[in-house]
């Protein structure tokens, strides 16, 4: 019960900066050959997950300016 009281409500701009995220992240993803995506999936820490990481990144705080 108390981690309910301890909730923290998040800024609109956290919210929108986390849509702009997810929606690149998905659009990327969507891109990227089936065996790619299970790579990511599978290996979080791998060099595609990183480098997609870093890709969705750069994109999403780009459109944030």
């Amino acid at each position: 019960m108390v981690n309910a009281k301890l909730k923290k409500k998040f800024t609109k701009e956290q919210l929108e900066l986390a849509r702009r995220y997810e929606s690149c992240w998905n659009y990327h993803f969507n891109e990227l050959s089936k065996q790619i995506q299970m790579e990511i999936i599978e290996n979080p820490e791998g060099r595609h997950s990183q480098s997609f990481t870093k890709k969705v990144i750069e994109e999403a705080e780009k459109k944030s300016e």
